[in-house]
């Protein structure tokens, strides 16, 4: 799974956006307006509040989509069923559940385990600078915090991504003050799997979390390279490249980590844009051109796949986020830059669901968006049924 770090720059405007209120749970039905590329409109100006600038994470649940924002106020959970039936979102948690502290939902993970029975909820994670990042359970329809805020130190101040692995739920947090730590819950307590940034500090956040051929990888946010750590168990790591093999004067780290077709990929920042690297199987290679030819490609980014293909989106601050797929070896640009809107300016959270590319953005102009595009598979059809073929397609 995939995460970016904190936007700092974004976080400040987002406090000069005047605030929208609404007044029901319900925001409404889905935008079905097609651009001329294939994407469709799911939502724009922020599930109709400005201040909600951003769509921090995706993922389904249940047969349901779930999105979560940075809003000023406290975060927000919303959800929404199929696309088939073009159903209304609803706001599941509208104030960071009561703590406006609980700025954004960042990470979200569906996960079961068994004390009598198997229980299987979604676990939402946030984060908090005052208290400690938040870990949230909902199931059933019914909210439960579930565990102490920053794991007892309010240092760690956000829950930067969720993995389900070895039947234990792994958080990684955030920590600019002793490192970043990786946590899990087995089914009764949470335990400590890792603590001071694999010994180096300077390793702030873990920013994402994937599980692959039977391992537990985690990539850190670092000045000039970050770090990609690997373990059997979650608990017993060890480096997963060499040292120094990322390092770029201009990197904050890398930003994300996904495996697709039978292979694990990172998302590197650099000084001349985001780089995408094949870190297993075999020896670690760089298999995309910096920023994808455009050095404003930089900072941010995520990665997710689908299939065997592979997706990644940008920041790209002057000309709008972008989002390319690499099949067979070959990267494709998928969309006009910021979905002909410059103001989309990071590509913050990707997810599939039904079928679909969802994407959601950072908006501090006109309130967070989210898009979606059926997925044209490798045979040169739609995903999503029947109704979506196109026998013009590629």
């Amino acid at each position: 799974m995939s995460r970016i770090r904190e936007h700092h720059r974004l976080l400040v405007m987002i406090g000069l956006v005047t605030s929208v209120q609404i007044g029901a749970l319900m925001v409404g039905t889905s935008v079905s307006a097609q651009t001329a590329e294939g994407w469709e409109i799911e939502f724009t100006g922020g599930f109709g509040d400005l201040t909600t600038a951003m769509i921090w994470s995706l993922a389904e649940f249940d047969g349901s989509l779930y999105a979560g924002t940075h809003s000023v106020g406290g975060c927000r959970v919303l959800a929404r069923g199929t696309y088939p039936s073009r159903s209304a979102w609803g706001v599941l948690v509208s104030d960071g559940w009561g703590d406006a502290s609980n700025l954004a939902a960042t990470s979200m993970e569906e996960f079961t385990y068994t004390l009598v029975n198997p229980i299987t909820a979604l676990y939402v994670g946030t984060l908090n600078h005052t208290d400690g990042g938040e870990i949230w359970q909902y199931n059933q329809g019914v909210w439960y915090p579930f565990n102490a805020a920053g794991f007892g130190d309010s240092s760690n101040y956000m829950i930067t991504d969720l993995e389900a692995f070895a039947d234990k739920l792994f958080a990684g947090t955030a920590n600019s003050t002793t490192g970043a730590e990786i946590w899990n819950f087995s089914g009764i307590t949470w335990y400590s799997a890792m603590t001071g940034g694999f010994g180096n500090s300077a390793n702030s956040r873990i920013s994402s979390l994937e599980t692959f051929n039977g391992k537990l990888y985690a990539s850190t946010l670092e000045p000039g390279g970050g770090e990609i750590w690997e373990s059997p168990d979650g608990f017993n790591w060890s480096r997963a490249i060499p040292d120094g093999l990322l390092d770029d004067s201009g990197s904050i780290g890398v930003n994300a980590l996904a495996s697709a077709g039978g292979a694990l990929y990172a998302l590197v920042d650099g000084l001349n844009g985001l780089r995408v690297w094949q870190i297993a199987p075999g020896t670690p290679i760089q298999v995309s051109t910096s920023g994808f030819g455009d050095s404003l490609n930089d900072t941010n980014g995520t990665m997710v796949s689908f299939g065997d293909e592979l997706y990644v989106g940008t920041q790209n601050m002057a000309t709008g986020a972008q989002i390319w797929r690499l099949r067979g070896g070959t990267w494709t640009k998928e969309n006009t830059n910021g979905f002909i809107d410059s103001y989309n300016s990071v590509a913050l959270a990707m997810a599939v669901f039904d079928d679909r590319l969802v994407v959601g953005t950072i908006n501090t102009a006109e309130g967070a968006e989210l898009w979606r595009l059926p997925v044209i598979l490798a045979d040169g059809f739609e995903s999503g049924g029947f109704q979506g073929w196109d026998l013009a397609a590629p």
